[in-house]
């Protein structure tokens, strides 16, 4: 188990053991402490109380008094769907008691767990150091180097490896930065994958509101957005499977009766943070294809040239008969919808890719692996294959850069005819 991990589980259990006593003195009741536990941890997590662990899970702050609203609406509607007495929540006296333990007790109990699972960071500014140094401290931060502002820079390229990583680096802590440099520090943290934070004071008691330090979030893609994207994917995809299976199991006797080979093609791709996923495709090649391929493009070299352009060939002599009509109807992607429901992808995203791609997006921004690829995208609908490979890149990053719901519906919604229009596939 790695350290985070472990620290994240110790943090969240903590939580709710304090959450189930303060109930269970209340109601004198296990089964009904369980159940309440259950409905304000898993609110207080979908809503983004431990989306960072460097400030307090709850607190001060106007996100706990969501978090205590819907925990309200989720109590009474637990109480209605179980038939299980959860009187208690009607009751002023004990909201009171939670009110406190989440907005004031959990505060100090969680930096105290923090000093005993330390955050490793890297301490940027241009003064200041010792203060800010001290305060990081005590917050449970693990200073392993201090850098100036212009240094940065030099330092994140020499200590990352070749995907922008820093293994020994949780957080990057910068000292209060003028807002005209967040720009810059947004762009160092589309480059590295780690934390970056901004100390917003010097003040230790903000810590308690949640306004001592700014998070700096590459894509508006992150937190709760990610979560409630999630759910509708699941959602989606179990509904669509539910009408559509009988035309996995027609699609796969074609694939069987077209040619010998398995029925799916199962490859490793690149997805979120820049980790390895096994992508389902329906087969649409020969067993030989890398062979047919290499011959194919040692023939000609007008070819080679397309293939190098986008990965792809019009006449591809790796193609079944079978396989050519599902892709161009994007059938053989359909088995994608199984990547979704393990949370490997979204149905809306850029386009999972292979290793010898990464160094092409790493020249642009690697901001995108951040987030789950997708089975459609800005790329799919906007000319597939009939645009370049840079083209394709800067769609992908853009879509990241500039994400919202009305986007996603826009391209699931484009989707449909692109596909029925065939534009680009092959």
């Amino acid at each position: 188990m790695h350290f985070e991990t472990l620290r994240f589980l110790v943090i969240f259990l903590c939580d709710s053991g304090a959450v189930m006593i303060t109930t269970l003195l209340v109601s004198q009741d296990i089964i009904a402490s369980i159940i309440f536990t259950i409905v304000l941890i898993l609110t207080g997590y979908f809503l983004g109380a431990y989306d960072f662990l460097h400030r307090p899970s709850f607190g001060l702050r106007l996100t706990t008094q969501v978090i205590l609203f819907f925990t309200f609406v989720f109590s009474v509607l637990a109480k209605r769907i179980t038939g299980y007495p959860l009187d208690f929540i009607y009751h002023n006296v004990f909201w009171f008691y939670i009110w406190v333990l989440l907005n004031l007790l959990l505060v100090p109990i969680n930096i105290a767990l923090c000093n005993l699972f330390p955050i490793s960071a890297v301490l940027v500014g241009r003064k200041h150091y010792h203060r800010y140094r001290r305060i990081a401290n005590l917050l449970g931060f693990k200073i392993i180097d201090s850098v100036p502002m212009v240094h940065i820079g030099y330092w994140l390229n020499a200590h990352s490896d070749e995907f922008g990583r820093l293994h020994n680096v949780e957080a990057v802590i910068f000292t209060p930065v003028p807002k005209s440099r967040l720009t810059w520090v947004k762009t160092l943290a589309e480059r590295y994958f780690t934390q970056f934070i901004v100390f917003r004071s010097g003040s230790p008691l903000t810590y308690l509101i949640g306004l001592l330090f700014l998070t700096i979030s590459a894509s508006p893609l992150s937190g709760i957005h990610m979560r409630i994207k999630r759910v509708v994917d699941f959602t989606a995809v179990v509904a669509i499977l539910l009408f559509i299976w009988p035309l996995f199991i027609f699609i796969a006797l074609l694939i069987l009766i077209d040619s010998k080979g398995p029925v799916f093609f199962i490859h490793n791709r690149i997805g979120k943070g820049l980790n390895y996923f096994r992508l389902y495709k329906f087969r649409t090649m020969f067993k030989d294809a890398e062979s047919r391929l290499r011959e194919f493009l040692e023939s000609d070299p007008k070819i080679r040239e397309e293939f190098l352009k986008s990965f792809k060939l019009r006449n591809d002599p790796r193609v079944t008969k079978i396989g050519s009509m599902l892709r161009k109807w994007s059938l053989d992607e359909l088995p994608q919808l199984i990547n979704v429901l393990k949370g490997e992808m979204s149905l809306v995203g850029y386009r999972p890719i292979i290793t010898d791609e990464i160094g092409i997006y790493k020249k642009q921004s690697l901001i995108v692996f951040r987030t789950p690829p997708g089975i459609t995208g800005q790329w799919q609908t906007s000319g597939r294959s009939d645009t370049t490979y840079l083209e394709r890149v800067k769609l992908d990053i853009d879509y990241i850069r500039d994400w919202s719901y009305l986007k996603d519906l826009k391209i699931l919604l484009k989707t449909i005819p692109t596909v029925l229009k065939r534009k680009g596939a092959y």
